[in-house]
Order: C-alpha cells, then sequence, then structure tokens
C-alpha cells in the first residue's frame, strides 16, 4: 500500500484561504493502490546500465553488480504495477560516469518511469566527475520518492539532453516526487530550476526536512530561480533555502521559487534566506551582488506561506498575482498579498487590508540569529529572546497555534509548552535555546 504524508494543517490552510483552491486537492489524498513490491539492493558505486532489464535482477555485465542505474532501468522495466525500493548503502557516494542524451537511464540523468523508493541512507549521487556533467533525474511518470540522500553537482543544458531541455539542474520532475531528508547542492542549469523544475498540469512535488542551496540558473538566460513550478503544485515544509543564486551577469529575472501558469505553492513552517543572485547591480555607490524575489508569482500563480521565516533575501513575495500570508516573516511584498494574521514584514506591503497581528517594522532580519544547525536536520534562524516573534500568536488561534502544526521546522514542538502562545515564523524558540 502507498502511503502519502500526514498535511492535515495545509489541508486546512488552504480551505482557509481560498476555498476554491481545487488544484491543491492532492494534497493528503487518502487513497492507496496495491502495488508488488521488490527491493534493489546497491552494491557498487560503479555507472553501469542493467544487462538485461525486465528479468527483474538488478546486474550489470558483472556477475553479482548492482549498480544505481541498473536498479533504475529493471525498475522501468516493470512498469507501473511494482513498488521498487532502490537501497544505497550508507555515507557512500555513487559518481555518474555515463555521459550522454536519452530517455531510459541508460545515460546522463536517471530517467525513472516507475514508483520508486530510493533510500539514501545518508549517501550522494553526484555529478561533478562526469565530463561534461549531467541533470541527476528525470521523472517522467509514477511516484519518486527520494529519502536522506545528497543530489550533488548537476548541470542542466540544451546540449546535454535530447529533448533540448535546459532546465532543472538536479531534478526535472513531470509526476509526483516526494524529497524527504534530501539535500540538494550546487546544481546549475541554463534556464528556469536550477535545482527543481516542475512541468505538467498534474504533476506535484513536495519537499519536507530538506535543504536546496548553492544552485544556479539562468547561465545563459534571462531569468532563473532555484525552484521553477510551470504548473501543477508543489509542498515546502519543515525545509531551507539558502545560498542559492539564481541568475548571473546578464540576467534580470531572479527568484528563488517561480511559480508560474497557474501552479500552486504552500510554503510551510520553511527559511527562505541568505540567497544571493549572481548578478552585478552597478551604481552611484558601487557594485554589489543583486538579491533575488524569494517567491516570484506570475500568470494566475498563487503562493500560500504559513509560519515561514522569509528574510535577508530581497522581496519576499514578488510578481503579478496573489499571496496568501499566515504567522509569517517577510520583508516586502510587491504583489497583492491577503494577510490571515500575525505577519510581519518591513513596511505593511504584506498586509494587504491589514489583519489582527500584524506588524511592521524596519528590518526583520534582525529579529533572528543567524542561520544555523540549531537543532532538527536543516538550517534555521531562531528568533532572538524577547523579540517580537516570540509568543505572539495566542493559543487557540486557527491554524497557527491550534493543534494543527504541532512543530516547528525543526521538529520541536509549538508552542513550547502546552497551553502557551506561539511564535511567528518557521521556528518556535525552546527554553533550552541560547
Amino acid at each position: 500500500m502507498r502511503n502519502r504524508p500526514n498535511t492535515t494543517g495545509v489541508r486546512r490552510l488552504v480551505r482557509l484561504g481560498a476555498s476554491s483552491v481545487a488544484a491543491l486537492s492532492w494534497v493528503g489524498l487518502a487513497g492507496c493502490t496495491p502495488l508488488v513490491p521488490r527491493t534493489f539492493v546497491v552494491n557498487s558505486t560503479s555507472d553501469a546500465v542493467d544487462a538485461n532489464p525486465g528479468d527483474d535482477v538488478c546486474e550489470t555485465t558483472t556477475l553479482g553488480q548492482c549498480t544505481l542505474r541498473a536498479a533504475v532501468m529493471e525498475a522501468n522495466a516493470g512498469g507501473l504495477g511494482f513498488d521498487n525500493t532502490i537501497m544505497l548503502a550508507s555515507a557512500t557516494t555513487y559518481p555518474f560516469a555515463l555521459w550522454g542524451a536519452d530517455d531510459a537511464a541508460a545515460v546522463g540523468d536517471l530517467d525513472v518511469r516507475a514508483n520508486v523508493i530510493l533510500v539514501g541512507n545518508g549517501s550522494t549521487v553526484s555529478a561533478t566527475t562526469s565530463p561534461n556533467n549531467s541533470r541527476l533525474v528525470e521523472h517522467h511518470e509514477g511516484t519518486l520518492t527520494i529519502r536522506d540522500l545528497t543530489l550533488s553537482g548537476g548541470l542542466s543544458s540544451s546540449l546535454l539532453f535530447a529533448d533540448g531541455l535546459s532546465v532543472g539542474g538536479a531534478i526535472l520532475n513531470r509526476a509526483t516526487l516526494h524529497l524527504d531528508g534530501v539535500t540538494i547542492a550546487a546544481s546549475r542549469a541554463e534556464s528556469g530550476g536550477g535545482a527543481i523544475h516542475q512541468i505538467g498540469s498534474s504533476a506535484q512535488t513536495t519537499v519536507t526536512r530538506s535543504t536546496i542551496t548553492n544552485s544556479q540558473s539562468g547561465i545563459v538566460s534571462s531569468d532563473g530561480a532555484a525552484v521553477w513550478i510551470e504548473s501543477g503544485s508543489i509542498l515546502i515544509r519543515q525545509s531551507v533555502l539558502t545560498a542559492n543564486a539564481p541568475g548571473d551577469r546578464y540576467s534580470t529575472g531572479r527568484s528563488v521559487i517561480h511559480i508560474q501558469s497557474g501552479a500552486i505553492a504552500v510554503i510551510d513552517r520553511s527559511t527562505i534566506s541568505g540567497n544571493r543572485n549572481a548578478f552585478w547591480a552597478c551604481g552611484a555607490a558601487g557594485c554589489f551582488f543583486a538579491q533575488p524575489t524569494s517567491i516570484a508569482v506570475d500568470g494566475a500563480g498563487t503562493a500560500f506561506v504559513a509560519r515561514s521565516t522569509i528574510v535577508d533575501n530581497g522581496p519576499s513575495v514578488g510578481g503579478t498575482i496573489s499571496a496568501v500570508l499566515w504567522g509569517s516573516v517577510l520583508e516586502t511584498c510587491t504583489l497583492p498579498a491577503t494577510s490571515h494574521g500575525y505577519n510581519i514584514d518591513a513596511d505593511g506591503s504584506c498586509h494587504g487590508s491589514a489583519a489582527i497581528g500584524d506588524v511592521s517594522l524596519a528590518s526583520p532580519a534582525a529579529l533572528f540569529g543567524a542561520l544555523g544547525l540549531h537543532g532538527g536536520s536543516t538550517r534555521s534562524r531562531v528568533p532572538l529572546a524577547g523579540s517580537l516573534p516570540v509568543d505572539t500568536i495566542p493559543s487557540g488561534t486557527a491554524l497557527l497555534c491550534d493543534g494543527q502544526l504541532p512543530t516547528d521546522q525543526r521538529g520541536l514542538a509549538a508552542p513550547a509548552s502546552p497551553g502557551t502562545n506561539c511564535d511567528i515564523g518557521a521556528v518556535e524558540r525552546q527554553p533550552t535555546d541560547p
């Protein structure tokens, strides 16, 4: 039986903000489909193809050798009727060595056309040693779940792929994708999403307890983002996006997360901080690295942001359509925003018609300590003792402090003590925090 993540609080968020948002109805669906289970245990770091895809045996031409690429090819050969688990060894690096362009996983990126759970066990899949680098994963159909894995060094270039697409440096998703405890690092794309790019109206991505960092996009184009959602939906939960550099010196359209064409994004108890465009902006005061918009929303897209911290980037939310905000710390908004209360920003631009608990002050980022490992599996920013975000949301406030989101980004209790008030932003300050 295929289990889906618990997203009760997110369903509540959508109902409170926009009851007509049918496009996000995939979040938290209860159905499951019985599939035939099978497991492939990868026992080699070599990058070699499966000798006979479809024989239910992961084995290259070397007797007994099962590589990651061979396991993916064997999973694909079984179609969608199998529930495939691919197990990697603990703390091991699996470098790409077969460069080329196809959609069969035989060369280049790992094309997934099956239901696959890839269990990383703290390992790394890397394209940095390939002669020309490569995108890491292209997910075509089925449900792909990746757990406890680092994806490093992906590169998407129109010269590398048969379809000419130059988007999605680490992952190009066309189906249903779940990332849990995943780090995407140092990936690049000519355009679109430097880390993740999504295509397809029914495509769905969830990113949970994960890190997206040091990605770059817009290498040769005028726009770029770390995560680019052309259509479909994305949920980013208890995760961090930091040190991403969308765009280069010639780029003009830059964001950390780009939502377009009616797509929907939910940002839940997450931190977006410390992202810098690789673009030199020059003026009377000299030249500096420009700051990208954190979440850009265009083409009838919508962003829902709850209990998140979005500071030290550039405009927090920008674009042409709308954002719906709950209990978050932002800087400025350059598009219509609907506040459901307890949002902090720099100038009132994120409040719309101000709701209860909305506050503006000059430097929201100064309310927090530095980004770092403060508990949990991802980096975060803890509100300073006695600062405005701490204990500001009254106990019982719908969604924000009524038990529907019972933990913070770090997985620690929110509120910190039962029956007390909750903090604004991604992190709930605990008595043990310095």
